[in-house]
């Protein structure tokens, strides 16, 4: 495919070499290029950025968004986008403190684009364009059919890490009991990349799969709008765990907690239905700090363990800090004289 002139790079592009040294250019003009930055060098700027006049002050560090910058080091994702570190005539930094607070701490050098001698009135207009949403980038990348579908599966691929990430770090305690075990209802407070997720959900090719049974549950079940994140992590759970079991864990979804049928009393979907309608309640006293898609995972869990082992459930409720259940195999029980109600085949 030819390139349009205008989008041509130039037949002698500069040098790829790592600008070092301080190159002596005309102050009245704002340019960019990609300079090594060291660790000390980076804690300096972080001081340049907290100096800001009343015109140029920085807001506070957002913790969670520095520990994300940590990650992106960590993993080696490093790259230095523009506008990177943004420095005005006189030494300010206006753009670029999470990303120098995450070096500091992280001690390493990093490749940056740095935009020097950017005239102050700028500062005001960086930070406020609207940042593509990971649902927006599934979409582009090919991985989404559109930016709605690919929010529901961005929304599931997240929640879906963060009970995985919780069950690794609970293996860890069984052999070290110092080692940490963060709650996996706090998920929004550990947020994964955009490139955490794409390569999760590269990973895990089957879970577009989950996420549209999720949708069609959600569209069944109309007034109730059962979650739909929550219903693809279970599903793809069970069938990663139990792929016998795919016939019965559709019918529970579907056809039971998607549109009620075959259901009553004491039958988990109902007790799962009614918990829902009733604005899913963790305990006896309302809700806790979990998210509705978080609660209703760890209801869809209890009610499918009993509907797998063919028993009743009188009602649902967990504590904030509950682990999530161990999901068990379809294998109904046939009582004397009678089919059971829930695993019924």
């Amino acid at each position: 495919m030819s390139v349009p002139a205008l989008f041509q790079a130039p037949l002698t592009p500069p040098p790829l070499t790592v600008v070092r040294e301080r190159v002596e250019l005309d102050a009245s003009k704002m340019y960019g290029r990609e300079e090594l930055i060291t660790a000390a060098e980076a804690a300096e700027y972080l001081g340049r950025a907290r100096l800001g006049t009343d015109s140029l002050r920085q807001r506070p560090l957002t913790p969670s968004v520095v520990a994300r910058f940590e990650r992106i080091i960590s993993r080696g994702e490093w790259q230095p986008v523009p506008p990177g570190l943004v420095v005005t005539p006189d030494g300010n930094v206006i753009n670029g403190q999470h990303r120098l607070q995450a070096q500091v701490n992280m001690g390493v050098s990093l490749l940056w684009y740095v935009i020097r001698n950017c005239p102050p009135a700028m500062f005001a207009l960086l930070d406020t364009d609207l940042p593509r949403r990971g649902g927006q980038v599934l979409y582009m990348s090919g991985h989404a059919k559109g930016t709605a579908a690919g929010n529901h599966l961005d929304s599931a691929a997240r929640l879906f890490m963060a009970v995985l990430r919780q069950r690794a770090e609970l293996r860890a305690r069984a052999e070290d009991p110092t080692a940490i075990v963060t709650s996996w209802a706090m998920w929004a407070r550990t947020k994964p990349s955009t490139t955490e997720v794409l390569d999760f959900i590269g990973a895990h090719p089957k879970f577009d799969e989950s996420v549209q049974v999720g949708d069609r549950v959600r569209k069944r079940s109309a007034e109730l709008r059962v979650s739909q994140p929550a219903v693809a992590v279970l599903h793809r759970m069970v069938l990663d765990q139990h792929p016998k079991s795919e016939e019965a864990l559709n019918r529970f979804l579907l056809d039971q907690v998607g549109e009620g049928q075959m259901i009553g009393g004491e039958d988990p979907a109902f007790v799962f239905r009614r918990w829902v309608g009733r604005g899913m309640p963790a305990t006896e006293y309302g809700k806790n700090h979990r998210t509705d898609r978080e609660r209703a995972l760890m209801g869809l869990g209890l009610a499918w363990n009993a509907f797998a082992e063919d028993r009743r459930l009188k009602s649902i409720s967990f504590g904030p800090s509950t682990p999530f259940p161990a999901l068990l195999e379809h294998r109904p029980r046939v009582r004397s004289g009678q089919a059971g109600s829930s695993g019924r085949a």
